[in-house]
């Protein structure tokens, strides 16, 4: 007689099914906190975890963050100014060693400048764009870019008209790590500028005018170029 046979013959119960295996909790990770002090100015919080960015000669930020003026990439901790070049870098499935210097300013300085004149080269480029209707405006995120030899990274940001061809304008704000406090305009790979703006190198004796000045001297070569290089281009013309 079989196991089934015999419970059937004793009436004893018959289980149709087994009860539910209770979910696994939620998983929370822990708070990605410390205990130093913030290193951001005037922040008294003292529950600061260091960032994790460590440079291409192996050097460390020694900086710490609390909850409030952290950034978070990839799970780990990072201050404002590495956390954006750890982002650029693993856009480009670049390795996060082959980040600059600390104190390399290059990717910081472009990434400034660019969000700084965003609105208007946008603005420029949309009147172009209007004369032609099947083109449309697109914007680069932060990169970098290594030539050579000799070995020279050149961090980059852009704007571009395209099209089914492809790109037909392209406006890109570029600082070489090798000259981290100079800003490049070029349209269409031509350069038009390069200058240093008024608050690298000492910062406390720039004033809002010099920096405005900076940014509508760019803007205006910039308007020049764009309006030169459409006319170049059927149905682009400004």
């Amino acid at each position: 007689m079989s196991w089934l046979d015999r419970i059937l013959e004793l009436g004893d119960p018959i289980i149709l099914s087994e009860a539910p295996v209770p979910l696994a909790p939620e998983f929370i990770p822990e708070p990605l906190t410390g205990d130093q002090n913030c290193s951001e100015k005037w922040c008294g919080n003292t529950n600061g975890a260091e960032c994790a960015y460590v440079a291409r000669s192996g050097e460390r930020c020694l900086s710490a963050w609390c909850p409030e003026h952290r950034e978070i990439v990839e799970g780990r901790v990072y201050c404002r100014r590495h956390a954006g070049i750890v982002k650029a870098l693993l856009l480009q499935n670049l390795e996060i060693k082959d980040g600059p210097e600390l104190e390399n300013r290059a990717a910081s300085l472009c990434e400034w400048v660019a969000n700084t004149i965003n609105d208007e080269v946008s603005n420029m480029l949309t009147v172009v764009r209007i004369k032609k209707v099947d083109v449309a405006l697109t914007s680069d995120d932060l990169s970098v870019a290594i030539n050579g030899p000799p070995i020279e990274h050149i961090w980059n940001r852009g704007w571009k008209l395209v099209d089914h061809t492809g790109a037909l304008l392209r406006v890109s704000i570029e600082v070489t790590e090798e000259k981290d406090g100079e800003v490049i305009a070029s349209v269409n790979k031509e350069e038009v500028f390069r200058s240093t703006p008024p608050w690298v190198g000492e910062p406390h004796e720039a004033s809002d005018r010099d920096r405005e000045n900076f940014n509508s001297q760019l803007l205006s070569v910039i308007s020049t170029a764009i309006t030169f290089q459409s006319a170049q281009i059927p149905g682009l013309q400004a």
